[in-house]
């Protein structure tokens, strides 16, 4: 029986702005310095994250109920998806 390997846990924790959100991802994931904090670079960031990953790894984004009541949610939840890839997976819950 094959177990499946250990997972490297990224945990966003929650946040109830935008610029609040950012700068959790910034923090969680040890975005560069030079990370925009808007939501391009965000969407950038994340692919970068997830292609350079080398290990099986979980994306935890702990979403706060003011920030999932905010026009951003969306965009962040569609960019979270998107980076999901074979050594990523992402788990979206309530704070």
């Amino acid at each position: 029986m094959n177990a499946e390997p250990a997972r490297r846990i990224f945990e966003v924790a929650a946040q109830h702005s935008k610029a609040g959100v950012l700068e959790a991802f910034a923090q969680a994931l040890d975005l560069p310095s030079y990370f925009g904090h808007n939501l391009d670079a965000l969407a950038d960031s994340l692919h970068d994250f997830a292609d350079g990953l080398n290990e099986p790894s979980t994306l935890i984004w702990n979403v706060a109920p003011e920030f999932k009541a905010s026009k951003a949610y969306r965009s962040v939840l569609s960019m979270v998806h998107e980076a999901e890839n074979a050594q990523l997976k992402v788990v979206v819950r309530q704070a």
